[in-house]
Formats: C-alpha cells, structure tokens, sequence
C-alpha cells in the first residue's frame, strides 16, 4: 500500500469515528431529553374481586336472578411532575364473569384518562390549564326506572383554562365535548353526543371568599330522532366558594336554564321557560383522620324515558375515616328523586355502600363491602313495580410502584 492510500484510509478511519462519536453525543442528548418528558411515576397493579348479587336483573320481588361474579383486572397509573404542571394517564381493564345462571352478562370493561394541568407559563406564569380525556366502557343498568342492561361507551373530552388577570380578577374559559354510545339494536338510537362552552369571570374577596358569575352553552344531537330530539340550552347563574376554616369548605352555584328541542318534543314541558337549577358541596375535616363530603344537586335534564324533560335531585353524603396506617373505612350514602313530566316512571332511589380496605403491606392490600340499592316508584304498575337488590364483597388487589 503506497503513502497515499495509508494516508487516504487513516483519514477515512478519522472520519468514521467522529461521526460515531457524533451519533453516540446524539444518542445520549437524546436520552437525557427523553428523560425530562417521559413519565417519572409508574404504578401497576392487578386485582381479583369476588362479588353475590342478590338481584342481578334489578326485578321486582319474584322475579330476582342472583349470582355470583368474578371481576378480574389490572390497573395502571403512569405521572410525571415537570416544573409547575403535571401529566399522566389512568386506567383499568377487567372482566367480569357471572356465574351459569346469567352468564350473558359476561363482559369486559374499562376505563382510560389521560390528563395534563399545570402553569405553563402563559401570561408570566399566572394562567392555569387542564385537559382530560376519559374513555368509559360498561355494561351496566340504563338507569333507575329502565333496569335493562345496555353496553354503554363514553368518550369525554374537557378543557378549563382559568386566566388571572391579576390577584383579585380572574375568569375560566371551559369547553366539553361526550359522546354516549349504546350498541344494542334496540338502543342506537339513544345515542347521542353532547358539547357546551362556558365563560365564568370571578373575584377573590378575601383568602377565604371567591365569586363569581357563570354563561354556558350547551347542545345534545341524537344519533336520530327514532327516540328523542335535540335541543339546546342556555345556563346563567353565580357561585360562591367559601373557606370557613381551616377544616370545612363550602360552595354554592345558583341560576336559571332555559331548553329548547327541536321536533317533536319542541314547546312540551314549556321548555322555552326559564328553569330553575342549585348545586352545593360541603367539605369538613374534622381531623387528620375523618373527613366527610357532601354534594347536592337540583336541576332538569333530558328524559331517560324518552322526549321531553325530567326533573332531577341527586344528594349524596360520604365519609372517610382513617382507622390506623393500615385500616380505613369509606361509607357513603345517596338519595336520588327523578320526576318525569310526559312519564309515569317517576323513582326515589335509596343507596347505601360500605367498603373497608386493609394494607396488608406497602403492595398487597385486602378490601370488602355491602351495597344496599332500592327503587320506589310513584306510580306502581305497568311495569314500574317497586325493586331493591343486595351486594357483598371481598377482593385483593396488588399494586407495583
């Protein structure tokens, strides 16, 4: 080999390592990046759940169905803190097994939201933002008065971004999209989806006190109008959150709604008239280790029993009590009123739900409760008799962090 071509191949040698030094630099700034966006907390964790219903088919007395169900699943909660927000996703999948005597009731379900929130540093660092995405699917009761049970999916999609104007002034821009679909034959035509935009300028009063006033639109389009029609809506009101202390919060929203359909449920109801509706949440604290919650709500909506309006009260009154390190209780009792205004199925639902977890240790952890659920309705007969069903259970879920 001649000077020329050791010289030639020295610098091709030269030449190859630079660039494999260059790629190796990349590769390593690609990493180091990589790692300040991927997600920094990992949980995984399965779960085995043993389930008696007493009622499975939500009948009148006599014609009950019971069973025994088997809930199988894993669960998993991937987060990442970045600076002054944070993102991440949650989810669950399982399968749940009947036993033979209802067997068609067999299916998977599951849950999936993915969320980002935080300071992005919009307008030096004093606006908020949060975006989440929540994909349900269950086979579950219609509701209260239709106790069939219908595969139901839910997509929804939410934005909030809350802008300080300065440290009293400040105003939230909301905005919502839900998609409900039901793939049943006979209930495809209750599909619908449903989006509303929303504007809620507010003023710090003090560290304790905010208020504020509220516009929101909304719409609902169904897949046709085989079952019921689409309308919109427009909602104006006030709220008022309020920190009496250290270890009891309150709010109160307050305003009138006025409805209007298109077809044939247009003027029923006098939909066009303004409706009144209330919210209000309770928080206390009453130690480090109990707390009690409680949500009110008074309002009208879209009939489940087809066109027209309802009228819907929904009140439910929880606690929290932290026994030991390991032991922890979760009781919870709600009272739901539906009143229909073209419908006779009118419902008062009573429920009740204990449920007690025990850490076995800091990844195995045991949990069983009881479920009490009864329907009365107003107007007996014609298929709307009174019904109530019975729920025990135990499960063990594991859980990797």
């Amino acid at each position: 080999m001649n000077k020329v071509s050791k010289q030639m191949m020295l610098a091709a040698f030269a030449v190859a390592g630079f660039s494999g030094s260059l790629a190796t630099a990349d590769l390593v700034d690609y990493f180091e990046s990589a790692a300040q966006i991927f997600p920094n907390k990992l949980k995984i964790g399965a779960f085995q759940e043993f389930r008696y219903d007493d009622n499975v088919n939500h009948a009148p007395k006599g014609d009950e169905l019971d069973s025994f169900i088997s809930k199988t699943g894993i669960s998993v909660d991937i987060f990442r803190e970045q600076g002054n927000y944070n993102y991440g996703v949650k989810g669950d999948v399982s399968y749940n097994y009947y036993d033979h005597r209802s067997s068609d009731y067999n299916y998977v379900d599951w849950t999936i939201t993915p969320h980002i929130a935080g300071n992005f540093g919009m307008r030096g660092g004093r606006d908020n933002l949060r975006i989440s995405l929540t994909s349900r699917n269950r086979r579950e009761r219609y509701d209260a008065a239709n106790t069939e049970h219908v595969r139901h999916m839910s997509n929804a999609l939410g934005l909030d971004y809350d802008m300080n104007v300065n440290d009293r002034v400040g105003v939230i821009f909301s905005a919502d999209y839900k998609w409900d679909y039901y793939s049943q034959d006979e209930y495809k035509d209750r599909s619908k989806q449903n989006y509303g935009f929303s504007i809620a300028p507010y003023y710090i009063v003090s560290e304790k006190t905010k208020v504020g006033v509220k516009a929101r639109y909304s719409a609902t389009k169904y897949r046709n109008d085989k079952y019921a029609n689409d309308s919109h809506s427009w909602d104006v009101g006030a709220f008022v959150d309020y920190k009496i202390s250290s270890a009891l919060f309150t709010s109160l929203e307050a305003g009138m709604r006025q409805k209007n359909y298109k077809g044939a449920a247009d003027d029923s109801n006098k939909d066009s008239s303004w409706m009144s509706f209330v919210s209000a949440a309770l928080n206390y604290k009453m130690n480090s280790n109990l707390a009690f919650r409680f949500r009110t709500h008074l309002g009208t909506e879209d009939s489940s029993s087809g066109r027209g309006l309802r009228d819907k009260w929904s009140n439910v009154l929880s606690a929290q009590w932290k026994v030991n390190e390991k032991l922890s209780f979760v009781p919870s009792v709600g009272y739901i009123v539906s009143d229909e205004k073209n419908y006779s199925d009118d419902t008062e639902e009573y429920v009740f739900d204990f449920r007690a977890n025990y850490d076995l240790n800091d990844n195995i952890s045991l949990y069983a409760g009881y479920k009490y659920d009864l329907v009365e309705f107003k107007y007996n007969g014609f298929g709307c008799d009174d019904y109530d069903s019975n729920e025990v259970y135990v499960g063990l879920r594991w859980n990797f962090k």
